[in-house]
């Protein structure tokens, strides 16, 4: 029996993913690249598959470590190459080699975090985590299956060190990912967490949206605007935030469509919009100049939201210990908020650069150092 240990990255989109459905993934792959595994006895069989420190759902990862077990010896890297073919775009093989001596999970006793924390200035970030790491304890509160939990945060943080997005260098803690051993053609080039907050706020501001249906129910209270000349009707209070689709008819435009032209009672229009004895054309005309008054705000608040987001931001770079409970990186982002009252304008990417052990100099060691150091070479 062959075992053989892998390093693989958990990239783009697929952060989203849990780590049931990631082995899940790689459990087809493995079928799919007809790998000769090894599976485990009794009425149900499984194959034997061993995971060592999995990131959490929402976090991206350069440094995810699986062990297998193969009633055949292949060669590493062939394996790695067929098996980078068989994963979705986001799942990459990064290393395989060969299984040594000792356990993996004993070699997995702490991680570096990158964090990017869109909005946030670099000096503000940078003077909250000395306040953080200045400080014996912080406990964050996180809520589990079993309700909410306080955690001691700042016992797992190791060290930490931020810089600014627009650096030419990240400091020294950070390690540099590697790149797979076969890059997916179909995989979605990377992107920074500003670039999809910018992109996230573009859809949001961009016409064509339509409005929800709470914002046309008749029965609805009215909205008191903050300038009291601009009475807003409970149709029109969602204008600021989502602009009426073009396509779409106003609610108006449907009662003058029940009314038949050629009847006298039917109301004079004005703009569009229907006009009688309850709305004055004067009022019809102050809602219009409000409507266009608070698209007018959105669109600013919009615009500074993106320039906020597209500023240079602080990157928080942790080395966090594996501990019980894990302290996670939100965990550490909710140490921020307890110490400093950090609230980024939107949410940060958190980027696992590396797991190992910590040596006597506080760096990590990588722990597949030791099994390259007495692999045999596999034969194809």
């Amino acid at each position: 029996m062959q075992r053989l240990r892998l390093r693989f990255a958990k990239r783009d989109r697929l952060r989203f993913t849990s780590h049931r459905d990631v082995a899940r993934s790689v459990e087809r792959a493995l079928r799919r690249a007809g790998v000769p595994m090894a599976y485990s006895k009794g009425f149900n069989p499984h194959p034997k598959v061993s995971w060592a420190g999995a990131a959490p759902t929402g976090a991206a990862s350069e440094a995810e470590y699986v062990e297998l077990a193969l009633v055949e010896r292949v060669d590493p890297s062939i394996l790695g190459r067929e098996l980078n073919a068989a994963l979705p775009p986001g799942l990459d093989i990064v290393d395989v080699v060969e299984a040594g001596p000792g356990s993996l999970a004993d070699r997995l006793t702490a991680s570096i975090w990158r964090i990017e924390v869109p909005g946030v200035d670099p000096e503000l970030l940078r003077d909250a985590t000395r306040r953080m790491l200045a400080e014996p304890v912080v406990e964050v509160e996180r809520m589990t299956k079993n309700g909410r939990r306080t955690i001691d945060a700042r016992a797992a943080i190791v060290g930490a060190e931020v810089y600014s997005s627009a650096a030419a260098s990240p400091p020294e803690v950070l390690v540099e990912p590697e790149k797979s051993l076969e890059p997916k053609k179909s995989a979605a080039a990377g992107v920074t967490a500003a670039e999809e907050a910018t992109a996230a706020l573009d859809a949001a501001a961009a016409p064509g949206v339509a409005a929800d249906s709470a914002s046309s129910d008749t029965t609805a209270p009215p909205v008191v605007s903050d300038d009291a000349t601009c009475p807003v009707h409970p149709a029109d209070s969602t204008l600021a935030t989502r602009p009426m689709a073009a396509s779409a008819p106003r609610r108006d435009e449907h009662l003058t469509a029940l009314v038949d032209d050629d009847s006298p009672q039917a109301p004079a229009s004005t703009n569009g919009v229907l006009a009688g004895p309850g709305r004055p054309p004067m009022v019809e005309q102050t809602r219009e100049s409000c409507t266009q008054s608070d698209e007018s705000v959105a669109r600013r608040a919009g615009t500074a939201d993106r320039r906020s987001v597209e500023r240079p931001y602080g990157i928080l770079v942790v080395v966090v210990r594996q501990v019980t409970p894990t302290v996670r990186p939100d965990d550490v982002l909710s140490a921020l908020r307890v110490v400093a009252a950090v609230e980024p304008p939107v949410p940060a990417k958190a980027t696992r650069m590396a797991q190992g052990r910590l040596d006597d100099d506080g760096r990590l060691v990588d722990p597949l150092t030791a099994d390259r150091a007495v692999a045999r070479p596999g034969v194809g």
